[in-house]
């Protein structure tokens, strides 16, 4: 699966233009020990982490930003991209593949798939997929105030449902206002406003 976002096999951040939160993510990394800075660039986890902020900071609209609230057993990060305008990130799995899970977000989108209950509050969701006896390929697209995050999803036939679990639990939105907050806190300096 390739889409605008992560990049195969490695970790990369790309920033088209300066701004604020390119400085408080290194004087983060700066900041705290060796240990958590290499756990803290392992993927954007839910709360305030260097790529959390970059996300934030590529798409400045977008209210909530997505985010690995705990990486499933059998589930590994994959790859990490930010630049003006959209950001994403990847990951594995040990029973469906590379690329499994690809997430990206944007200031907005339009949905093609079909209206569906949300499991994230303050989003719209909207669904499009099938799960033909090869496997299950569905894209989602969670709508907020000034984003939209869109999971391309691939899976094996099989354990279909347990994966689908899997991604529901592990992942998350982590609220623009928080990172700001705890921006404020750690560094001095925040986000600005969406």
């Amino acid at each position: 699966m390739t889409v605008p976002g992560p990049v195969a096999g490695r970790t990369s951040v790309r920033r088209a233009a300066p701004g604020k939160v390119l400085a408080v993510a290194l004087a983060a990394a700066l900041m705290a020990p060796a240990c958590g800075a290499a756990q803290d660039n392992a993927r954007p986890v839910c709360g305030y982490g260097d790529p959390t902020l970059l996300m934030a900071e590529a798409v400045p609209s977008a209210t909530l930003v997505p985010c690995v609230r705990s990486l499933p057993v059998g589930w590994h990060f994959h790859g990490f991209e930010a630049e003006r305008g959209n950001a994403g990130f990847a990951l594995d799995s040990e029973q469906a593949g590379t690329q499994a899970l690809v997430v990206s977000v944007a200031p907005s989108c339009r949905p093609e798939g079909s209206p569906a209950s949300s499991d994230e509050r303050g989003t719209q969701l909207f669904r499009r997929g099938a799960n033909p006896s090869a496997g299950y390929a569905a894209t989602w697209w969670y709508r907020y105030a000034g984003g939209c995050t869109i999971y391309r999803i691939e899976l094996p036939s099989g354990p279909v449902a347990n994966l689908i679990g899997q991604i529901r639990s592990g992942l998350s939105f982590t609220r623009r206002a928080e990172l700001d907050r705890a921006s404020r806190a750690h560094v001095g300096v925040g986000l600005g406003p969406p």
